[in-house]
């Protein structure tokens, strides 16, 4: 199905969505971005009003590598994502590290899990978390009216629905639905907000079974 969300993309947004109910500030970093140029700069533009400063990064040929070591200077922070994505072998080129790293298995397409544990390790003033990959994520059940607040690139026209609160789904007079048809909002990024919200409030219904 053409039309069904990217699931490595839906895993993203999941990730944002913890993050920032867990009060986490988020940076998207697209890796590997040489593989496909063309591809990596989509996705930053999809995610351009997400208020995650997206950036494209290459640990083969150093794209974007000083670009992200600076805005991490001195911070705590976290590589998070799939097996594969290439998070030990960003940090090694970030920080000159000489961490496990493992390619994606040929048998199964998926990533190999070569980091099995959380190590905080110090790097140029401030410490960097390197965590296990992983293909599924969850979250606890919440009100799916709160799933908007999520989504920062709403906000500006939060209020301006016609049907109060909104869905932002499939609601007439949708101010966030005019935006996405005017491309003012991404309409992947979307797409995949609307496959979160009805898991969501299939949870929310079940929540008490």
């Amino acid at each position: 199905d053409s039309t069904a969300p990217e699931p490595d993309l839906l895993l993203a947004d999941r990730l944002m969505l913890n993050a920032r109910h867990a009060g986490i500030g988020v940076k998207l970093v697209v890796s590997k971005c040489d593989l496909d140029p063309a591809r990596a700069e989509a996705i930053l533009n999809q995610y351009r009003g997400a208020d995650v400063s997206p950036i494209a990064v290459s640990s083969a040929n150093g794209t974007g590598i000083d670009a992200l070591k600076s805005a991490l200077s001195g911070r705590i922070h976290a590589l998070a994502g799939q097996s594969g994505a290439g998070k030990s072998t960003l940090i090694n080129a970030l920080y000159g590290l000489n961490m496990e790293t493992g390619d994606l298995s040929r048998k199964i397409e998926r990533g190999k899990n070569t980091t099995r544990h959380c190590e905080l390790i110090p790097v140029s003033g401030g410490m960097v978390l390197d965590t296990p990959g992983f293909s599924l994520l969850e979250s606890e059940p919440f009100d799916p009216v709160l799933l908007k607040d999520g989504y920062p690139e709403f906000a500006p026209y939060e209020g301006q629905c016609f049907f109060r609160p909104c869905y932002h789904a499939t609601e007439p007079k949708c101010a966030v639905l005019d935006a996405v048809r005017a491309g003012e909002i991404d309409e992947e990024r979307h797409a995949r907000y609307v496959a979160l919200l009805a898991e969501i409030k299939e949870q929310w219904r079940d929540r008490y079974d």
